[in-house]
Formats: structure tokens, sequence, C-alpha cells
């Protein structure tokens, strides 16, 4: 734990860690930005390119409209960090925040839903379904209710189960086949396989 008031020593601490990335930086980093009261320590993190802290800084100015954090999180992106993938390709799907780019928007869900990120999925699932590609919108709700996902699977997992029946019903045999061994494939690939 950081000693409180000791802020230079709890960032050299986080910086080690995070190189690790071993999880005790997360609960490290909420704790230190709680006693700051500001978000300094948070920002020094993220200048020093600790993607969870530009993350962290980017999302929270964009929710309190300061465009600026549009920076902070496609660094986050850029180094792969799953959930700021996903939520800028969120705002380029929805061309308030950052311009309207759908191809940006379906590159960057790709790259969420490669390392199990449940909602870059299930968004993968929509934007098939809207094109009309039932195939494609099968293969992601496969992957979304079979691989080992972001928490809130548990929350959709009836839904992606339900619409993959539904899907399932409505693709040709061979067609479904051919999807689900694609699905298969892509989860063992990407080590999201629920037990590996």
């Amino acid at each position: 734990m950081i000693e409180e008031g000791d802020y230079e020593a709890g960032k050299r601490i986080l910086l080690q860690l995070a190189k690790g990335n071993d999880g005790r930086a997360d609960k490290e980093l909420e704790s230190a930005a709680e006693r700051r009261n500001d978000y300094s320590a948070l920002f020094d993190l993220a200048e020093a390119g600790y993607a969870p802290a530009q993350f962290e800084i980017g999302f929270t100015w964009l929710l309190h409209g300061d465009k600026d954090g549009l920076h902070y999180l496609i660094k986050a992106a850029n180094q792969g960090l799953a959930d700021a993938q996903d939520r800028l390709a969120d705002y380029y799907l929805e061309g308030k925040v950052a311009p309207a780019d759908q191809a940006e928007a379906k590159r960057l869900y790709m790259l969420a839903a490669a390392q199990g990120h449940h909602h870059a999925q299930f968004v993968l699932h929509d934007l098939s379904l809207k094109q009309k590609d039932y195939k494609e919108a099968y293969y992601w709700v496969r992957i979304s209710t079979e691989g080992r996902s972001y928490p809130m699977r548990i929350h959709w997992t009836g839904d992606c189960q339900g619409e993959a029946r539904r899907l399932g019903d409505i693709l040709p045999k061979r067609d479904k086949a051919a999807t689900e061994q694609k699905a298969a494939k892509f989860l063992e690939t990407n080590n999201l396989l629920t037990n590996p």
C-alpha cells in the first residue's frame, strides 16, 4: 500500500507495477487517485504511457465534455487496451465525440473482440444484423456466448444464447456448421475458450 502523502513514491511503485501488469497497479491507482482528490497522479501515469490511466483520464474528460480526452483514449486504444478500443469504437460509430467512421469503429471493435471484450463482440453482431449478414451476426453471437469474455457476459448470456438459436434457425445447415467452426477457431486462436 502506498503511504498517504507520499505521492512520488506511489507514482514510482505504480509505474513499476504497470510494467509488470499484475493487476495490483489498478488497485493502487484507484487508491492514490481517491486520496489525492484530483487527477494529477493519474495524469502523470497517463503521460508516462500507462494505458489504464490514459483510458481513465480520456473517458472521464470526455464524460465531462472535454474533447481533449479523445487524445488519451486514442493512446490507450493504440496500446491495445480492450476497454479503450471498445469505447473509442463507440465514439467513431456515434460520430459525436470523434468523426463518424464506421470502418475505424469496426476495426477497433474487432481488436477488442479478439481480446474477449463482450460488448465489442455483441456490437459486431448488431452491425452484421443491420447489414443483413446473418452468417456474420451468428458468428459473433456464438463467440460472445461461448468464449471467456467481458464481465457483462453473465448479464448478456441469456440474450445471446436466444439470439444464437434464432439466427442458427434461419441459416442453412452448412452455413451454420461452417460458422460454428470459424467461431471455435477464433476462440481457440485468441485463447478465449471458457475451458482452455
